[in-house]
C-alpha cells in the first residue's frame, strides 16, 4: 500500500450519472484499477488500485462540479443539467481515510 499526500481546497466531483454530492463523494472513494502502470520501485508495469480519499479536510472547501463533458459522437462539449443534490450539512468523516482504513480493518499502521 502507498499513499500520497496533498493538500487541497477544492475538490472536483462527477455529475454525470450521480444523483448528488454524497454520491459523487462515495464514488470517489471506490478502488478504480489502472492497468500498466509502471512501478518506480521494481521498474515492471503492473496494475494497481487507486482512490482518493480525505485526510485532512480543509476550514473551507471549494467543490467543483464536472458538468462539461466531451461528446464523443459529436466532437463537442456539453453540459450536463440534470439535478443534482446537496446536503444542508455535509459530513466528510465517511469518506476519510481514518474512517476507510478503520471499516476495511487495516490498523493503526497505516496512520
Amino acid at each position: 500500500m502507498s499513499n500520497n499526500l496533498e493538500s487541497y481546497y477544492n475538490l472536483s466531483v462527477q455529475v454525470k450519472d450521480r444523483r448528488g454530492l454524497e454520491d459523487s463523494l462515495a464514488r470517489m472513494i471506490e478502488n478504480s484499477v489502472i492497468s500498466d502502470f509502471r512501478c518506480n520501485k521494481c521498474q515492471q508495469k503492473v496494475d494497481i488500485e487507486r482512490r482518493q480519499l480525505i485526510a485532512e479536510p480543509p476550514n473551507v472547501l471549494i467543490v467543483n462540479l464536472q458538468r462539461i463533458i466531451f461528446n464523443f459522437d459529436t466532437f463537442q462539449n456539453d453540459k450536463i443539467n440534470t439535478h443534482f443534490e446537496f446536503p444542508n450539512i455535509l459530513d466528510l468523516k465517511e469518506y476519510s481515510f481514518k474512517h476507510v482504513m478503520q471499516k476495511e480493518n487495516h490498523g493503526e499502521d497505516v496512520f
